[in-house]
């Protein structure tokens, strides 16, 4: 790279729109690869197929009885993995156990599992120099599945658009970098009866924020998978390619060409004469051939958002989704309204007052709610309204529904003034407020355990909640055309396969991540190979609060995250933020402890000023037949990696963070 940089440096300069244009302008590749010497490598995939081994024998410790009792799993029994660490990942998870959704015993025995694996890694210091450690594992579809060829074509210039730097590859150990698509090809085709095919649902365009998926589609249709696209509110569209659930079998219904309807013989007589003959309208004909096994490029609970497995997940995800449309409604409307618009949110104490004009008002709290009734002094006719109000503090007014105005007299405000809260937010920002808030406090409410249990109570809540913030939305969410109606139950009846499918929410907890390392031992009888990075739970250690946030000197030393967080959300690294920034955490990690962990933090590698991490694909399958990985695990020979400019990064290596992607490469023999 010196020698391309001292002869035509102008060719590293043009290699970052080039790898942009490359990856159809949602990633870039930076110019310098990530290299790891031979030994790094073999230890790197390794690793990754223990850790896999690890988690698979997890998921078949856990689905191996009918009933679930915590203590009988084994991991629980030895003290791998502490009861009352499982009981909140359970309810976290919210899923209901895959043995209560099949049709009997036998059949949830042999029921087949498959999902993908993506554990992220970094390089940090060690007393003899360096070593590798896991931060936390990714299940289900993991970004860098799809660009492991691709990172390598780019480089040394044999995608198409790319020059890249050819002077790289004699460096370069040859990559077999195809072969995790053709290992996880073939296993899925030999789960699949003749004449069966093998689908891969992915999600339409406007939903994904990157071609990344596209890119996978198009190696695993290579492979001989059949790609569909999955169904959006609307329904699937007849002119493409779809998935059909009838009689409990999975059908892909593929479109041929509009054949017209031949017109009907037309009968002639004496008495009428001879019409034109017209030709029908042209009707959509389709070939359907059975479906074995399905590849979901997409979460389970968009699949069929209603059925028993997914429907509590959807609406988790769905409270969330409205909770940031709230919260982002609230800054709106403060950012938006006049300086002297208030709330009037509660009373102390029932308030009855005049206004300035002779009508009776009457402001009371029932069942936490505030109540606002006025009476017409002409008609006593008597009108009711929640709160909370809106309150004018320039005019003195109250507002009643949609432009109606009233002000207190001076003796009705003074009353008021001694009795009532005031909120500085305008209405609408406290009503979204309060959505927001209300919507929380049921989610969080769906993950705490009661006694060993999590509460059914609390999902039912949940449902209320959500029907009665937006009922429609919420009957089209469970009830509506989105997804494969019909898929999931083929499912768990064993009518088709599905890979990254539900029921393995469990697993993906960042919680689990902290005692890998235990899991390895008890269930492999070996030393990891990859060490996790230092994590506790604040649920664990009740004075760890104080210890991360209220002694500044902790903070370089720690991150701390969310257990469900995704794509880098809800990740605070201390050594790269501002104070108030960092303390922000503390009131959310206060609010539900069980939900957050801290990590030690460790420096990551730079390459070139980048600071860098690696992740390791592979996949993790319930059927015993030996892979690259051993038993049921297969792991890429190829690595993925991501880095980000070490000067302005907030810590959190994210290609979204103004970050590149790494091509992996591990150093020739020489």
């Amino acid at each position: 790279m010196d020698q391309i940089l001292n002869r035509k440096p102008r060719r590293i300069n043009d290699f970052r729109a080039e790898s942009e244009k490359c990856f159809r302008g949602d990633n870039r590749l930076y110019h310098i690869p990530r290299m790891l010497t031979q030994p790094e490598a073999a230890k790197l995939t390794a690793g990754v197929a223990q850790r896999a081994q690890a988690l698979r024998r997890l998921v078949m410790d856990v689905n191996s009885r009918k009933e679930m009792k915590v203590g009988q799993l084994s991991c629980v029994r030895s003290g791998a993995l502490p009861r009352d660490v499982f009981n909140r990942i359970a309810a976290r998870a919210g899923e209901q156990w895959t043995q209560n959704l099949v049709q009997n015993e036998a059949e949830s025995k042999k029921l087949y599992w498959n999902i993908w694996y993506g554990p992220d890694i970094i390089r940090g210091p060690a007393e003899d120099g360096h070593e590798f450690y896991v931060v936390e594992d990714n299940l289900g579809y993991v970004g860098g599945f799809g660009d492991l060829p691709l990172a390598r074509q780019v480089l040394i210039g044999e995608a198409n658009g790319s020059k890249g730097f050819p002077e790289l590859k004699p460096h370069l150990e040859p990559a077999n970098a195809e072969r995790l698509y053709e290992e996880m090809a073939n296993h899925y085709k030999r789960q699949v009866a003749e004449g069966e095919k093998v689908v891969v649902l992915y999600y339409h365009r406007s939903v994904r924020d990157d071609n990344e998926d596209r890119r996978l589609v198009t190696l695993l249709r290579q492979k001989g998978l059949v790609p569909v696209q999955l169904p959006d509110e609307k329904g699937p569209r007849e002119d493409q390619p779809r998935l059909l659930v009838r009689h409990g079998r999975v059908l892909l219904a593929a479109p041929t060409k509009n054949t017209p309807t031949k017109p009907a013989k037309e009968k002639e007589g004496p008495d009428r004469s001879r019409s034109p003959r017209r030709r029908s309208p042209a009707k959509q004909v389709s070939n359907e051939e059975p479906v074995g096994l399905v590849v979901l490029l997409s979460e389970p609970t968009d699949v069929q958002p209603g059925h028993p497995s997914t429907k509590l997940r959807s609406a988790i995800d769905e409270a969330r989704s409205r909770i940031s449309t709230y919260e982002d409604m609230e800054k709106k409307e403060v950012m938006k309204a006049a300086r002297n618009e208030k709330s009037l949110i509660s009373v102390k104490c029932k308030v009855d007052f005049t206004d300035s004009d002779g009508n009776k008002s009457s402001l009371q709290m029932k069942a936490g709610k505030l109540i606002w009734t006025w009476t017409d002094k002409t008609s006593n006719q008597s009108e009711r309204t929640d709160g909370p109000i809106r309150y004018n503090a320039g005019t003195g007014r109250l507002t009643f529904g949609d432009g109606y105005h009233y002000k207190p007299d001076a003796e009705g405000l003074k009353k008021l003034e001694q009795a009532w809260q005031l909120s500085d937010h305008p209405i609408e920002a406290e009503r979204a407020r309060r959505s927001a808030a209300e919507l929380r406090e049921a989610v969080e409410s769906v993950g705490q355990v009661i006694g060993e249990r999590d509460s059914k109570n609390a999902r039912d809540q949940l449902f209320r909640v959500l029907r009665r913030d937006d009922k429609e939305g919420w009957q089209r969410l469970v009830e509506g055309k989105q997804g494969v109606p019909g898929l999931l139950e083929a499912y768990y009846k064993g009518r088709v396969k599905v890979a990254n499918g539900p029921g393995l929410i469990l697993v993906e907890d960042k919680e689990l991540c902290s005692h890998m390392d235990k899991l390895i031992q008890h269930y492999l009888g070996e030393e990891p190979l990859l060490r996790t990075i230092p994590t506790r739970s604040f649920a664990q250690e009740p004075g760890l609060i104080h210890s991360v946030f209220d002694i500044p000197s902790t903070q370089p030393n720690v991150v701390v995250k969310r257990v469900d967080g995704r794509g880098g959300n809800a990740v605070w690294v201390g050594a790269k933020l501002p104070r108030q920034e960092f303390l922000a955490a503390r009131s959310l990690v206060a609010a539900e402890p069980e939900a957050f962990i801290v990590q030690r933090y460790t420096a990551l590698s730079k390459v070139d000023g980048q600071i860098t991490d690696l992740r390791g694909p592979a996949f993790i399958t319930s059927s015993d037949e030996p892979l690259s990985g051993g038993p049921g695990v297969a792991v890429s020979p190829v690595l993925w990696g991501r880095g980000v400019p070490a000067d302005s990064s907030n810590g959190k290596v994210n290609i979204s963070d103004a970050g590149f992607e790494f091509a992996v490469a591990t150093a020739a023999s020489r």
